[in-house]
Protein backbone atom coordinates (compact mmCIF):
# COMPACT_ATOMS: atom_id res chain seq x y z
CA UNK A 1 0.00 0.00 0.00
CA UNK A 2 1.32 3.86 -0.73
CA UNK A 3 1.26 6.41 1.72
CA UNK A 4 -1.34 4.92 4.54
CA UNK A 5 -1.15 8.98 5.39
CA UNK A 6 -4.62 8.69 7.00
CA UNK A 7 -4.32 4.91 7.99
CA UNK A 8 -6.19 3.97 11.28
CA UNK A 9 -4.54 2.15 14.12
CA UNK A 10 -6.69 -1.14 13.02
CA UNK A 11 -5.53 -0.24 9.34
CA UNK A 12 -2.39 -0.35 10.59
CA UNK A 13 -3.11 -3.65 12.89
CA UNK A 14 -4.66 -5.15 9.38
CA UNK A 15 -1.58 -4.65 7.51
CA UNK A 16 0.23 -6.32 9.97
CA UNK A 17 -2.16 -9.45 10.20
CA UNK A 18 -1.85 -9.83 6.11
CA UNK A 19 1.96 -9.17 5.90
CA UNK A 20 1.09 -6.19 4.12
CA UNK A 21 3.19 -2.71 4.45
CA UNK A 22 3.45 0.85 3.94
CA UNK A 23 4.93 2.99 1.75
CA UNK A 24 4.95 6.29 3.38
CA UNK A 25 6.43 9.64 2.10
CA UNK A 26 7.29 11.99 5.00
CA UNK A 27 7.94 14.96 2.90
CA UNK A 28 4.65 15.19 1.37
CA UNK A 29 3.56 15.64 5.05
CA UNK A 30 6.13 18.32 5.50
CA UNK A 31 4.87 19.95 2.70
CA UNK A 32 0.90 19.56 3.21
CA UNK A 33 0.21 19.95 6.89
CA UNK A 34 0.48 23.36 6.68
CA UNK A 35 -2.95 23.40 4.85
CA UNK A 36 -4.18 19.88 5.29
CA UNK A 37 -6.39 20.92 8.53
CA UNK A 38 -8.70 22.86 6.15
CA UNK A 39 -9.46 19.24 4.03
CA UNK A 40 -9.60 17.59 6.54
CA UNK A 41 -10.48 19.15 9.44
CA UNK A 42 -8.25 19.76 13.02
CA UNK A 43 -9.22 16.24 14.27
CA UNK A 44 -8.13 14.07 11.67
CA UNK A 45 -4.76 15.82 11.16
CA UNK A 46 -4.33 15.19 14.50
CA UNK A 47 -4.38 11.47 13.49
CA UNK A 48 -2.69 11.50 9.88
CA UNK A 49 0.87 10.98 8.91
CA UNK A 50 0.84 7.44 11.37
CA UNK A 51 4.36 6.70 11.46
CA UNK A 52 5.42 6.02 14.62
CA UNK A 53 2.57 3.45 15.28
CA UNK A 54 3.51 2.20 11.82
CA UNK A 55 6.65 1.31 13.16
CA UNK A 56 6.28 0.41 16.40
CA UNK A 57 3.14 -2.05 15.66
CA UNK A 58 5.72 -4.04 13.52
CA UNK A 59 3.94 -3.49 10.23
CA UNK A 60 6.57 -3.17 7.38
CA UNK A 61 7.01 0.26 6.51
CA UNK A 62 9.21 1.98 4.02
CA UNK A 63 10.26 5.53 3.85
CA UNK A 64 10.40 6.84 -0.35
CA UNK A 65 10.37 10.18 -1.44
CA UNK A 66 7.29 9.93 -4.28
CA UNK A 67 9.85 12.26 -6.36
CA UNK A 68 9.32 14.39 -8.15
CA UNK A 69 6.67 15.17 -6.52
CA UNK A 70 9.08 15.76 -3.36
CA UNK A 71 12.58 15.61 -3.55
CA UNK A 72 14.33 12.78 -4.26
CA UNK A 73 17.08 13.34 -1.68
CA UNK A 74 16.96 10.67 0.55
CA UNK A 75 18.33 12.36 3.52
CA UNK A 76 15.54 15.26 3.17
CA UNK A 77 13.27 12.35 3.34
CA UNK A 78 14.42 10.69 6.76
CA UNK A 79 14.94 14.59 8.25
CA UNK A 80 11.05 14.57 7.37
CA UNK A 81 10.22 11.14 9.24
CA UNK A 82 12.75 12.11 11.94
CA UNK A 83 9.93 15.33 12.69
CA UNK A 84 7.00 13.06 12.51
CA UNK A 85 8.40 10.70 14.82
CA UNK A 86 10.09 13.26 17.64
CA UNK A 87 6.23 15.38 17.43
CA UNK A 88 4.82 11.89 18.26
CA UNK A 89 7.23 11.64 20.95
CA UNK A 90 9.68 9.26 19.77
CA UNK A 91 12.87 9.89 21.29
CA UNK A 92 16.06 10.86 18.69
CA UNK A 93 18.47 8.68 19.57
CA UNK A 94 20.79 5.94 17.24
CA UNK A 95 18.25 3.32 17.35
CA UNK A 96 15.11 5.84 15.97
CA UNK A 97 17.94 6.74 13.51
CA UNK A 98 18.89 2.77 12.65
CA UNK A 99 15.13 1.81 12.12
CA UNK A 100 14.50 4.79 9.67
CA UNK A 101 17.55 3.76 7.68
CA UNK A 102 16.06 0.46 7.47
CA UNK A 103 13.28 1.61 5.77
CA UNK A 104 14.64 2.32 3.34
CA UNK A 105 17.49 -0.35 2.92
CA UNK A 106 16.33 -3.53 4.33
CA UNK A 107 12.46 -2.98 4.55
CA UNK A 108 12.39 -1.23 1.30
CA UNK A 109 14.15 -4.72 -0.57
CA UNK A 110 11.54 -7.01 1.63
CA UNK A 111 8.57 -4.88 0.03
CA UNK A 112 10.05 -5.30 -3.44
CA UNK A 113 10.24 -8.95 -3.04
CA UNK A 114 13.64 -8.77 -3.53
CA UNK A 115 15.62 -9.10 -0.26
CA UNK A 116 17.44 -11.83 -1.69
CA UNK A 117 18.95 -9.97 -4.09
CA UNK A 118 19.20 -6.19 -2.04
CA UNK A 119 18.96 -4.33 1.07
CA UNK A 120 21.77 -5.64 3.27
CA UNK A 121 25.07 -5.79 2.61
CA UNK A 122 25.90 -9.48 1.86
CA UNK A 123 27.56 -11.69 0.34
CA UNK A 124 25.91 -12.80 -3.34
CA UNK A 125 24.11 -9.27 -2.77
CA UNK A 126 24.12 -5.93 -5.23
CA UNK A 127 27.02 -4.04 -3.37
CA UNK A 128 24.90 -0.77 -3.34
CA UNK A 129 25.78 1.71 -0.72
CA UNK A 130 26.79 5.52 0.48
CA UNK A 131 29.86 6.72 2.51
CA UNK A 132 28.76 9.15 4.09
CA UNK A 133 30.99 11.66 6.09
CA UNK A 134 29.85 11.19 9.71
CA UNK A 135 27.99 8.67 11.58
CA UNK A 136 23.99 9.06 10.54
CA UNK A 137 23.14 7.84 13.80
CA UNK A 138 24.28 10.50 15.81
CA UNK A 139 21.45 12.50 17.26
CA UNK A 140 20.50 15.79 17.12
CA UNK A 141 22.34 16.22 13.68
CA UNK A 142 20.31 16.89 10.44
CA UNK A 143 20.40 13.63 7.74
CA UNK A 144 20.49 16.56 5.29
CA UNK A 145 23.69 17.75 6.53
CA UNK A 146 25.35 14.67 6.13
CA UNK A 147 27.48 14.92 3.41
CA UNK A 148 27.70 11.71 0.79
CA UNK A 149 31.61 11.04 0.19
CA UNK A 150 31.28 7.86 -1.91
CA UNK A 151 28.43 6.11 -4.10
CA UNK A 152 28.84 2.42 -4.92
CA UNK A 153 26.47 1.01 -7.58
CA UNK A 154 26.48 -2.98 -8.12
CA UNK A 155 30.30 -2.48 -6.55
CA UNK A 156 31.26 0.33 -8.28
CA UNK A 157 31.93 3.43 -7.53
CA UNK A 158 29.97 5.78 -9.66
CA UNK A 159 30.44 9.28 -7.30
CA UNK A 160 33.24 9.99 -4.91
CA UNK A 161 33.81 13.68 -3.91
CA UNK A 162 37.50 13.32 -4.52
Amino acid sequence: MVHGDLATPEQIARMREVDAGFAVQPLIAAHTHSWAAVQLGEARLATAWPLAEMLTSGTLTTVTSDAPIASPDWRRGLDAALALLTDAGVVDDAETRRRLLRTMTVDAARQDGASAWKGSLALGKVADLTVLDEDPLTPGRAFSSLGVDRTIVDGRTVFSRD
